[in-house]
């Protein structure tokens, strides 16, 4: 995603959830196709290492429990060794454990736009709502 206009494209870290969904809806995410998709490299380079790092910090959903605000991106009771659990349009869910794989499926077409957007804007949103949470709460950092 572009930060030459950032007022349009670029995710902030004090986004609100609405203006984080409307920047993803925008973005480019063109079916079945990783060159020039604007929401893959957000899934590779922000939300799946995200998700590793609470793997490896805090360990599985299973152990934590559905309330904790550190867990990985994923459904209860996936696999082990998930990094993210994905909604395909209105049925199945799909885990991985390497990106790779997700990009495997959009291109064969498994998940579409909708789906890639949809999951990235979740995870992405749950992350900045804790750092927009911290913020108001925080006058120096203001």
């Amino acid at each position: 995603m572009s930060s030459s206009h950032p007022a349009h494209t670029k995710i902030m870290f004090l986004d609100d959830e609405e203006t984080v969904v409307k920047k993803l809806a925008g973005a480019a995410c063109p079916e079945k196709t990783v060159q020039g998709n604007g929401v893959l490299p957000i899934l590779k380079h922000v939300v799946i290492p995200i998700s590793e790092l609470r793997i490896a910090l805090y360990g599985s959903r299973d152990a934590q429990g559905d309330d904790s605000k550190y867990l990985p991106f994923t459904a209860a009771g996936a696999p082990k060794g998930t990094l993210i659990s994905l909604q395909v349009g209105q049925g199945e869910r799909r885990h991985y454990s390497a990106y790779e794989q997700v990009e495997r499926d959009y291109v064969e077409g498994i998940l579409g736009p909708d789906d890639l957007r949809w999951a990235v804007g979740s995870g992405l949103n749950q992350v900045l709502g804790q750092i927009r949470e911290m913020y108001e709460g925080n006058e120096e950092w203001k």
